[in-house]
């Protein structure tokens, strides 16, 4: 975000802008790490209680203050930092269902 926009004075143009880097680059991200991710086999491991299943990686989205609270003129930049929490909510349900060796992984948002 440049700099603050009152809601009325927001363009679309600027909208999608904010909305490509912080939604979509975040998606298209996860895709491209979740495809290498889902290739890798799980591993046993030996830790200080005794076995376990040892993770293969992590996928870790960045949010901000704005992912949980607003300020006035950032109606585009709090909305994609919201969006970014409810897509790895999302997408995180996900990976341990959709097969047995995505069951090691995690996918989490730091704000």
């Amino acid at each position: 975000m440049h700099k603050p926009v009152h809601f009325m004075d927001l363009t679309i143009q600027e909208w999608e802008r904010v909305s490509q880097v912080n939604v979509q680059g975040v998606l298209y991200c996860m895709q491209a790490i979740g495809k290498v991710m889902r290739t890798q086999e799980s591993f046993k491991t030996s830790g200080l209680h005794g076995p376990r299943a040892a993770q293969r990686g992590s996928i870790v989205n960045l949010g901000s203050i704005h992912s949980f609270q607003s300020a006035p003129g950032t109606a585009q930049y709090t909305t994609s930092k919201h969006a970014v929490v409810g897509l790895t909510k999302s997408c995180g349900k996900m990976l341990p269902s959709s097969s047995a060796l995505l069951s090691s992984h995690r996918l989490e948002c730091l704000s």
